[in-house]
C-alpha cells in the first residue's frame, strides 16, 4: 500500500539517511509500480539501490509496525556469509546443463579460498574500469598468465537474490562459447573477505555508445576498419552495418542456447580496433522456460538521477529506451526472443541514424509511456549521420521495433539475414517490393561486367 511505502521514505528523510530530492524520485518509481497492479517493498528497493544499508533499512522497519525487513538472509549474517552459503549451495543440485540447455555441467567454486584476487596476491588490481549497482569492474593483472584480465566485484550489504544474480550471470556467460560475446574465465570467493568475484576477459577497444558519439562529432572513431574510409559516407555506414551482423550473430547464438540478454544497448557493446565485437554485461539475462525467483536486479540504476539510458530495475527491468513495450510494461512473462529483437532494432536505430529512438529529454515515467505505447519517429526524421539512411534499412529498423511482438523478426538471424540481403543487393522480407523493382535488383546482381 502507499501509505506503508510513503512511511517508510518520510523515515528515511527524517533520520536525514536520504533527502528529499530522493524522496521524490522514489516515490514517483513506487507510483509507477503499483500502477503496473505489483506491491512495492522499500526496505529492498532502496537498500539494492544503494541509499540504505542494511542495517539503516532494518532499523526503519523496526521503527515501523508491519515493515518488511530487507532480504539480506538471516538477521544478523554478513554479506560475506551470506556470499559463502549462496557461491557453495546455490543451484548444487542441479546441474547448469539444466539451466542452459545443451551445455556442459560445472561446479561452483564454494571452496576455492586460495584464489582470492587480493589475499593471494594472483590478481593484481589495477584500476576501475567501470561501476555499477551492484559492483565495479577492475582491470587486474593475472601473475601466473601475466595477462590483463578484467575482475568483476559485487558490495557488500547485498541481498541474496543478487548474489545468486551473480553467479547466474557467470554461468550464463561462461557457458555462451561465442567469438562475439566476453569470455569468463573463473568465479570464486576471496579469501580475505569472502565476496564472489568474476574474472572475464580483458576486452580492448571502446564502447560502441562511444564510437557512435565520436562519428556524430565528426571525429575518429577509434575503430580503424570505420576510420579508414571516413571520406565515403556511404562506405562508413556499411563498415557500422558489418559491426551490427556481429552483433546479431551473438544474440542468434544465445537464442539457440534459450538465453535472451534483456539489456542490449550499445553501451553493452564493445568495439575494438579491427572491428572486433564483444557484447558485454549479461547480468539481466534470462534462461527461457526457468522461473526467476523475485525481481531481477538494476545493474547501474540510481533513483537519485533517472536517466533513460541507464539500466532500470523492479519489475521494470533494463535500459529504456532500448527496451521493447511489453517490458517496459514490467510484463516479464511475455519477454522472448523478439524481445531482444526489438532491442537490436533501437541499437540499429541509433547506429544508422547517431540519434536515438525515443527523445532523453522525458522523465523516466515519459519514457517508459512512450516506450510502450510505440511512439517514436522514424529514423531518417531525426537523423545526425553524414549519410543517408537507405529506405530499406530504415524498413529494417522499424520491423524490428513493431509494438507487437508477432509483428518483428522472429529472431536474430533472420533480422541479420535481412541485413545481409541489403548488402548483396537482394531483396528483404521488411519491405514490400513491386514486380518491377523485383526485376531491377535481379538485373543489378546479374548485369555483367
Amino acid at each position: 500500500m502507499a501509505s506503508e511505502w510513503r512511511a517508510f521514505l518520510a523515515e528515511a528523510v527524517r533520520r536525514g539517511l536520504i533527502d528529499e530530492k530522493a524522496y521524490a524520485s522514489a516515490a514517483t518509481w513506487f507510483e509507477s509500480i503499483e500502477r503496473g497492479g505489483q506491491s512495492v517493498d522499500p526496505a529492498r528497493a532502496l537498500v539494492r539501490r544503494g541509499l540504505l544499508t542494511v542495517e539503516e533499512a532494518r532499523a526503519i522497519g523496526t521503527a515501523l509496525p508491519g515493515a518488511r525487513p530487507p532480504p539480506d538472509g538471516p538477521r544478523g549474517e554478513t554479506t560475506a556469509g551470506l556470499a559463502t552459503r549462496t557461491l557453495s549451495c546455490l543451484d548444487t543440485q542441479t546441474p547448469v546443463s539444466s539451466v542452459v540447455p545443451g551445455l556442459a555441467p560445472v561446479d561452483l567454486p564454494g571452496t576455492r579460498e586460495e584464489s582470492g584476487p587480493v589475499s593471494t596476491g594472483k590478481y593484481e588490481l589495477q584500476r576501475r574500469l567501470g561501476q555499477g549497482g551492484m559492483g565495479d569492474v577492475w582491470l587486474a593483472v593475472d601473475r601466473d598468465l601475466r595477462r590483463e584480465v578484467a575482475v568483476k566485484t559485487i558490495r557488500d550489504a547485498v541481498a541474496r537474490e543478487d548474489l545468486e544474480r551473480f553467479v547466474f550471470e557467470a554461468q550464463v556467460t561462461g557457458q555462451l562459447e561465442h567469438p562475439n560475446i566476453v569470455p569468463v574465465y573463473e568465479l570464486g570467493l576471496s579469501a580475505e573477505d569472502r565476496q564472489p568475484y568474476l574474472v572475464l576477459k580483458r576486452v580492448r577497444g571502446k564502447g560502441l555508445d562511444a564510437v557512435l558519439d565520436s562519428i556524430r562529432r565528426g571525429e575518429p572513431s577509434g575503430v580503424g576498419r570505420i576510420d579508414e574510409v571516413r571520406d565515403s559516407p556511404q562506405k562508413m555506414l556499411a563498415r557500422v552495418l558489418d559491426v551490427f551482423t556481429a552483433i546479431c550473430q551473438a544474440l542468434a547464438y544465445a537464442h539457440d542456447r534459450g538465453v535472451i540478454h534483456r539489456d542490449l544497448k550499445p553501451a553493452n557493446v564493445m568495439v575494438g580496433e579491427f572491428g572486433e565485437v564483444q557484447i558485454m554485461d549479461w547480468g539481466l539475462a534470462k534462461v527461457l522456460g526457468r522461473e526467476e525467483a523475485g525481481r531481477v536486479p538494476a545493474t547501474d540504476h540510481d533513483l537519485r538521477a533517472e536517466r533513460p539510458d541507464r539500466t532500470a530495475a523492479g519489475s521494470i527491468m533494463g535500459t529504456p529506451v532500448y527496451m521493447p513495450p511489453e517490458q517496459a510494461r514490467g510484463q516479464v512473462h511475455r519477454l522472448d526472443e523478439r524481445s531482444d529483437v526489438y532491442s537490436l532494432g533501437a541499437v540499429l536505430y541509433e547506429m544508422v541514424a547517431l540519434a536515438r529512438p525515443f527523445e532523453m529529454a522525458g522523465d523516466l515515467i515519459q519514457i517508459l509511456e512512450d516506450v510502450s505505447r510505440g511512439r517514436f519517429k522514424a529514423p531518417a526524421a531525426r537523423s545526425q549521420a553524414p549519410w543517408e539512411i537507405p529506405a530499406e534499412i530504415e524498413a529494417v529498423v522499424l520491423k524490428a521495433m513493431a509494438r507487437r511482438p508477432e509483428n518483428r523478426y522472429a529472431s536474430a538471424a533472420l533480422l541479420r539475414a535481412d541485413i545481409e540481403a541489403y548488402r548483396d543487393g537482394r531483396t528483404l522480407g521488411a519491405v514490400e517490393y513491386s514486380p518491377w523493382q523485383v526485376l531491377a535488383k535481379w538485373v543489378r546482381r546479374h548485369r555483367t561486367a
